[in-house]
């Protein structure tokens, strides 16, 4: 397929975020066109992150973007309702010629035509980053950062349980391609509203 709706689920954190925009980065790069979906929207705490792609927060919008997606790419959410009412009623309704899943939640039920779920991964940026180097992308700029994002998002800044040597080597790899660590978290833990 060419055109995706690349989604997440609502409120989303740091991994749905970064594997939702590693994703968009890896399609475009691949010469595909996306938009990226999420029914509640960007965080303002990460209003900072240059989007590859639009995003939208109604299936309407697309209209106006003259964007018809033929597939749909659901990342990091367990389950169908957890992306929102309007895009699960879109799915059920067989909008989309194709539907994947890359997730890592245990209790995911395979929800997609296509389910890649792997519970031992660390986070769902972690497996978006594997693909992109499986299909021989370098881990480097808003790729790496993206990827970056996640993966730092759900290992609690590489504190939990769940970061594994794979996880930190990953990691490594994006600072090698030249990432900045602080200035990213500068941007990510010193840039809150007042009221924050």
């Amino acid at each position: 397929h060419d055109d995706f709706l690349v989604a997440a689920h609502t409120h989303p954190d740091g991994d749905a975020i970064g594997a939702t925009l590693a994703a968009a980065h890896l399609l475009k790069a691949l010469g595909k066109r996306a938009v990226i979906y999420n029914a509640t929207g960007l965080p303002e705490s990460y209003a900072w992150l240059k989007l590859p792609v639009p995003l939208v927060t109604r299936l309407t919008q697309l209209d106006a973007l003259s964007f018809r997606p033929q597939a749909c790419l659901m990342l990091d959410c367990g389950d169908l309702p957890r992306a929102g009412d309007e895009l699960a009623a879109a799915w059920r309704a067989g909008k989309f010629t194709a539907t994947a899943a890359i997730d890592h939640h245990r209790d995911n039920p395979l929800f997609a035509d296509v389910n890649w779920v792997n519970p031992a991964t660390g986070a769902t940026a972690q497996m978006v980053g594997e693909l992109a180097q499986l299909l021989g992308f370098e881990l480097s700029g808003a790729l790496g950062e993206a990827v970056y994002l996640g993966i730092s998002g759900d290992t609690g800044n590489f504190t939990y349980d769940n970061t594994t040597p794979d996880i930190l080597i990953m990691a490594a790899n994006i600072v090698g391609h030249g990432f900045n660590v602080a200035a990213f978290h500068s941007h990510l833990d010193e840039q809150w509203t007042l009221p924050r």
